[in-house]
């Protein structure tokens, strides 16, 4: 007979349950893990296995607290709790979990995820493909029909029941065939949130069903299957969190939600469901995924092609690595040093040398491994490594002497006609930086303060950008950081720098990955996505350090 597979799975807690569960049922991973391991025996016992029954290892971790797996080349799946946290709320850890997430996802082909109620969310969120309304799009937001409580029949659509490979009516636990009801799936209910619709066919996803109140209970795709509800909340869980969230309520109205709590519910089903997700029961029929083989399941593999494994990670640096004009942290330092160790690091910034100096290379740690930095000055016009013990530039490209005259006139001309002239200003507005010409709104000197508020939708600069290329059409023109602008030659872009890049360092496009705070339509960062490289999007510095420890996992053998 042979051996049975361990299929390892990192839950995420990422809240703590009402004082009342926890200390009779514990951690939302303790729940997790009790319906999960009895939803596989469940199913062993029927012919849907054939062969060893997978054993499910389970690793647990706190992600509110910064509690994360350190090594995702050993994992095959990562499931994610709950939370009375939204997606949308500033909590710092909610981002540094959104780029994980992204991270994790895009590192590790074979990686799958599954999410409950926030974690569903917060996986849509992070997985969505980005759209041309990404800068400002929420793929979470607050539901304007209300709350969802207690049990409600989930309408399970013809697309994830043709979808899903293995026939959800034929497990264990599924309900007698009712007539039309025959595809609903009874959850346990509390949620405010609501995912609005991703772009699921771009991102090869379908709905899995509805209620009335909320069109997308989930979604199911082969690497992911996430659910609005709660199939690991019972009678007395829900009961005990509706309780403590209802508490300003009203009493009529926390009566009639736990009336619709006490009642029968598909949670055993709900769970074989998630169960036969995580160990691939019928991927080989259909020809998913590759890998090695659970009895009748296949995982997928759990890491990228050698030819395709990341080599090397590009980073923006104002947003990004950093706060805008500010120097590295001593904790972003330390991130690059061990990112250093095992891939090839490149900052490409609109920035001249002597911001570089001291905002990246006067801040690295004496362990870091120069010899595989590439500092990419004036988006990618300029290049400089570090050669026997010294920074030294490999090559410039300069505009000419016309050609600054020609943009610092346009400059004042759109600044005139868009009307936008702040009221204060700090040090120069127009840098000549030799190959590249920046404009910043509020001066060179501008406290971060000042520029975050100023223009956080990019909206006052696509007005100036949108001006600026009817006077100067021959030139290069897109935002970056907090209040820049910057002009280059015509298709000198983060993309042509990273184009160079490939050049200089042998390293090709396949295996590089961009990271940056700007990967939109308009965005600096964007040319980079449109090259085709793997990006990850971030919202500031923490979202980077997420990044960076996530690919850190992902590379170290």
């Amino acid at each position: 007979m042979a051996a049975s597979q361990t299929i390892n799975i990192a839950l995420l807690d990422t809240d703590t349950p009402v004082p009342s569960v926890l200390s009779t049922r514990g951690y939302y991973s303790t729940i997790f893990r009790t319906l999960l391991e009895s939803a596989l025996t469940r199913i062993s016992k029927t012919s849907l296995i054939n062969g060893p029954v997978p054993k499910l290892n389970w690793s647990v971790y706190n992600v509110v607290e910064g509690d994360y797996p350190s090594d995702l080349s050993t994992l095959d799946a990562v499931v994610l709790s709950g939370s009375a946290a939204s997606v949308y709320d500033s909590d710092p850890w909610i981002s540094v979990l959104h780029t994980w997430l992204h991270t994790a996802h895009a590192l590790h082909p074979g990686l799958k995820f599954f999410g409950s109620c926030f974690g569903h969310q917060i996986l849509c969120s992070a997985l969505s493909p980005p759209s041309a309304s990404s800068a400002a799009h929420q793929v979470v937001t607050r539901n304007p029909a209300g709350w969802e409580l207690g049990v409600l029949p989930v309408a399970l659509s013809p697309a994830f029941l043709a979808a899903f490979p293995v026939d959800v009516a034929a497990l264990p636990s599924a309900p007698p065939r009712r007539g039309d009801a025959s595809a609903a799936m009874r959850l346990q209910m509390v949620h405010a949130d609501h995912v609005v619709v991703p772009q699921m066919a771009a991102a090869g996803w379908c709905g899995l069903g509805a209620t009335p109140r909320c069109g997308v209970q989930g979604v199911y795709g082969a690497r992911l299957l996430t659910l609005q509800g709660h199939f690991e909340f019972d009678r007395f869980v829900n009961g005990e969190t509706i309780k403590v969230f209802g508490a300003g309520w009203g009493e009529e109205a926390l009566r009639e939600a736990l009336e619709k709590v006490d009642a029968d519910d598909d949670a055993a089903w709900a769970a074989e469901v998630v169960v036969a997700f995580l160990v691939g029961l019928g991927e080989r029929e259909r020809g998913l995924g590759v890998g090695r083989v659970v009895g009748e399941a296949v995982l997928l593999s759990p890491c990228l092609p050698a030819d395709k494994m990341i080599s090397l990670v590009a980073f923006d640096l104002d947003g990004t690595l950093a706060e805008s004009k500010q120097p590295l942290k001593d904790s972003m330092g330390e991130a690059l040093a061990d990112l250093l160790a095992v891939a090839h690091v490149a900052v490409i910034s609109g920035g001249d040398w002597a911001q570089f100096q001291k905002q990246v290379a006067s801040r690295l740690p004496a362990r870091a491994d120069l010899s595989k930095l590439w500092l990419m000055p004036t988006t990618g016009t300029k290049l400089y490594t570090h050669r026997s013990a010294e920074w030294k530039p490999v090559y410039a490209e300069l505009f000419s002497e016309e050609q600054r005259k020609n943009i610092v006139r346009a400059f004042e001309a759109s600044l005139d006609a868009t009307g936008f002239k702040p009221e204060q200003t700090w040090g120069e507005r127009i840098e000549d930086r030799g190959s590249q010409i920046t404009f910043s709104a509020l001066g060179q000197e501008a406290p971060v303060a000042a520029k975050e508020v100023w223009d956080p939708d990019f909206a006052k600069r696509k007005v100036i950008q949108a001006d600026l290329r009817t006077r100067l059409p021959d030139l290069s023109i897109n935002m970056g950081g907090a209040t820049s602008i910057d002009i280059t030659q015509k298709g000198v872009d983060k993309g042509y720098g990273l184009k160079k890049l490939r050049d200089a360092s042998g390293i090709p496009l396949e295996q590089m990955m961009f990271i940056g705070d700007a990967i939109f339509p308009g965005g600096n960062d964007y040319p980079a996505k449109e090259l085709g490289l793997k990006t990850v999007r971030v919202k500031n510095p923490d979202g980077t350090l997420a990044a960076i420890a996530g690919i850190v996992a992902c590379l170290s053998e």
